[in-house]
């Protein structure tokens, strides 16, 4: 029976079970963690711990720790990045965060520089603390500070806004907002704000008073866009196919505009054209890829010379004040504050539809829970409807359902976009309707639009028809229905809950080696020939990019063969195994059994009750 020493972490224990030989080395945090009894009946025999010094030095500290709050329930915390890389498992691989205060305490593991503690009493000071943590689960000296929620939090944001809405109701104020996604409605998340609706994962709403440019101020900005946002900016995407987003659009009047669908195709630009936007249109997207600007073609002064500036700051579900700001010939984007990107344009209108989009993929939510907006038309609402709806299909008519769109109208205009190929043909009450051409930036599209009789529509609504010509489908646009202020009575949007966020459980990825050939394990089936087997787990308990939920720490893993625990490895008493490299060597030359098992237990709950997955299955050849 052979052993061959392992020396990568400080603790060790010699194992001997039946027809097995582990050598164990482990490392672990100091937290509080759960008693573990050990009940398993085949452990032989176990070695006192030993002592082990590592011949490196621990990682470095974060510096420049800060605090603040955007809310007096909350604190932010954001820290100077200790992480060198260079792929030495000693040196900091992320970070983790400690507060307690008022009987509450809590621990988060995260990669990036900033994390954001929820549901703090307004009035209790907080102990916050912050340590590097390398691959071998090593900790670094921490870094303290002591912060109140209450005040640490400043609105000197919202300064100069005519408008905020905060959405943390339970419903969406109709006087103000349209829910333009009508099959798939925006949810309110249990801290409160905005994200995605469920089926679709997309859901959009737009402002029913139109956005005001006003006169520049002395610096030279004619309007503020700031949106208080949390869940999109993580660098990369999950998929090809799928954005993960938030975005904000400006539409001058005349153009359909149902929410803003520019959610587009990867970009590592920070600021580009879409021809399939409508003329004039600007919108700010926020996506996993970062932020963005996108503007219609045609708006871009100066050569389309786009200023982009290193450094945003991206961390996932911690929230970031975002400003989409207007000046005379430039559109800006700031975070926190901080200029991130800016477009040379000149806008042609001095009003503009103000819409909202979001899309959810594989568990990120993007999340909105402040805008605020510099100026709005008070006196003005408008509801736009879909021609689809008036027809009947694929959802009940607005137009038909809720006679006070009509009954309060002052205006009601038709706005089409279709290819040059088609002609639809649009009629009222048994009439043509004679569109008007309107510019398109998009070659080979068309928008068209036209005025109808509000009074002819209030009476019947169901007069408006669209028919094809030869075998092109029926002509389709939007209605925008223009009213007063406000609506009588003024309706109120019910928001679903969202679920809260499941915990996630730690990744546990493993490596066997034998003879010192890596074994695929993931193939299924997988084997491995009977001796010695050099076996490998890091446990990485750092939450995953795009994901907002909590992930519990990992408790131990176990070694089992055909339902019999082999090795068994609790969390030590000083802490649970929140990260680090475990690795051991087996012999397996003479184990009765065919067949082993790695599992990886989760802090808290009972041993094995809860996996991580994958769960490693290996089957034993001779």
């Amino acid at each position: 029976m052979r052993l061959r020493p392992v020396v990568l972490l400080p603790i060790a224990a010699l194992v001997v079970l039946g027809g097995a030989v582990f050598l164990l080395r482990d490392q672990v945090d100091a937290v509080s963690a759960p008693s573990w009894d050990n009940t398993n009946p085949l452990i032989a025999e176990q070695a006192e711990a030993v002592d082990y010094r590592p011949d490196h030095p621990a990682p470095a500290p974060p510096d420049s720790l800060e605090i603040d709050s955007w809310d007096a329930e909350s604190l932010r915390v954001r820290w100077g990045s200790a992480l060198p890389g260079g792929g030495d498992p000693a040196a900091a691989s992320g970070y983790e965060l400690g507060w307690s205060g008022g009987g509450q305490t809590g621990q988060l593991l995260v990669a990036s520089p900033a994390a954001e503690i929820r549901d703090l009493d307004p009035q209790t000071p907080y102990a916050v603390e912050v340590r590097s943590v390398n691959a071998l689960g090593e900790r670094s000296a921490p870094v303290r500070a002591t912060a109140r929620p209450a005040e640490a939090h400043r609105e000197t944001h919202l300064a100069g806004l005519a408008v905020t809405h905060d959405f943390d109701e339970h419903t969406l104020d109709g006087d103000h907002w349209q829910v333009t996604s009508l099959e798939c409605p925006p949810r309110r998340l249990p801290e409160g704000g905005l994200t995605g609706g469920t089926p679709c994962g997309r859901s959009s709403l737009r402002h029913r008073a139109p956005f005001v440019l006003q006169a520049p101020d002395r610096d030279g900005i004619r309007g503020r866009i700031l949106l208080r946002s949390g869940g999109v900016s993580a660098n990369h995407w999950m998929s090809n196919s799928q954005t993960v987003g938030l975005s904000i659009a400006l539409t001058p009047p005349g153009y359909g505009n149902r929410g803003a669908e520019f959610l587009t195709a990867p970009s590592d630009r920070q600021a580009d054209t879409a021809g399939g936007m409508p003329p004039g249109s600007v919108a700010l997207i926020l996506t996993r890829d970062g932020p963005r600007l996108s503007v219609a073609p045609g708006l871009m002064t100066e050569g389309n010379d786009v200023e982009q500036l290193d450094g945003f700051s991206s961390a996932t579900g911690v929230r970031s004040l975002w400003e989409l700001r207007i000046e005379d010939t430039r559109l800006v984007m700031l975070q926190d504050g901080i200029e991130v990107t800016s477009v040379p344009v000149l806008l042609p209108w001095e009003t503009a539809d103000l819409s909202l989009a979001f899309s959810n993929w594989n568990g990120a939510e993007p999340s909105l829970d402040l805008i605020g907006m510099s100026a709005v038309d008070e006196d003005v609402r408008m509801d736009v409807v879909s021609m689809s709806d008036v027809l009947g299909e694929p959802v009940p008519t607005p137009v038909e359902n809720s006679p006070h769109l009509l009954a309060a109208a002052n205006r009601v205009e038709f706005v089409s976009t279709h290819t040059v190929e088609e002609d639809g043909i649009l009629h009222l009450d048994g009439e043509d309707v004679e569109l008007e051409e309107i510019p398109s930036t998009e070659p080979g599209r068309v928008w068209a639009r036209a005025d109808l009789p509000v009074d002819t529509l209030r009476a019947d609504p169901a007069i408006l028809t669209a028919a094809s010509t030869e075998d092109l489908p029926p002509l389709t646009g939007l209605l925008h229905v223009w009213s007063g202020p406000p609506r009588q009575p003024a309706e109120a949007y019910p928001l679903h809950q969202a679920p809260p966020s499941t915990p996630e459980l730690p990744t546990a990825p493993a490596m066997v080696r034998s003879d010192g050939e890596l074994i695929d394990i993931q193939s299924p089936g997988a084997s491995v020939p009977r001796g010695e087997l050099e076996i490998t787990i890091l446990i990485d308990g750092r939450r995953q990019e795009g994901r907002t939920s909590q992930v519990l720490p990992a408790a131990g893993f176990e070694v089992l063969a055909n339902d019999g625990v082999l090795l068994r490895v609790p969390a030590h008493e000083d802490g649970p195994m929140v990260g680090g490299l475990h690795s051991f060597t087996v012999d397996v030359s003479d184990h009765p059994h065919d067949t082993l098992i790695l599992r990886t237990w989760v802090h808290g709950l009972t041993a094995g009750e809860l996996e991580v997955a994958p769960i490693v299955q290996l089957r034993l050849t001779d």
